[in-house]
């Protein structure tokens, strides 16, 4: 037997193992860059700056008509559609503190307790054993994020949630817009 067929399933595993890391190291793409585009004076779902078209929600305030505004009042408290975009932006940002748990690790525990009573199999005895079995564990994991999978999680989930926020915005306009039509 020869020394290089003695090394041959060794260098097999090696450059499989060289061969997996150098392609998981292309999993990942650049980092986002925004655009150059100024800044809207609006916050996004979580909390940050971002970038809509500079429309208020309540334009229809420079009229100064209060029948205007009582009809306003009353589409946005009997609007659907802006409960719904409601509800998409609650849930975006759910989602959101949801995926930046992935940043530390996940524990979970478990207890049990088991009686049990065993009939004796001698004569003479009639009385049954009884078994108690405790059970106590915990479980950890932990996720480090080398090629960024988690890091890209958590910014789609930031941008989703400034993209709920940013239609929640829109449905508002659209719905002054049309009761200000109607009028």
């Amino acid at each position: 037997m020869s020394a290089l067929t003695s090394f041959e399933p060794v260098l097999r595993y090696t450059t499989g193992a060289a061969a997996s890391l150098l392609l998981a190291a292309c999993a990942v793409g650049p980092d986002y860059k925004t655009p150059d585009t100024p800044a809207a004076a609006y916050r996004n779902a979580v909390g940050e700056d971002f970038v809509i078209a500079p429309v208020e929600a309540d334009w229809w305030r420079q009229f100064g008509d209060p029948v205007l505004d009582d009809l306003m009042a009353r589409a946005v408290a009997g609007s659907h559609d802006l409960r719904i975009a409601a509800a998409r932006v609650d849930q975006a940002r759910a989602l959101f503190r949801e995926q930046r748990l992935d940043y530390a690790p996940t524990v979970t525990t478990h207890a049990g307790f088991t009686r049990q009573d065993a009939p004796v199999l001698q004569a003479g005895s009639a009385a049954p054993v009884r078994y108690d079995a405790y059970e106590l564990g915990f479980d950890a994991a932990w996720e480090i994020d080398v090629f960024g999978r988690v890091r890209r999680s958590v910014e789609a989930a930031r941008a989703n949630a400034g993209a709920a926020e940013a239609e929640r915005r829109g449905v508002e306009v659209r719905l002054a817009a049309e009761v200000a039509r109607e009028y």
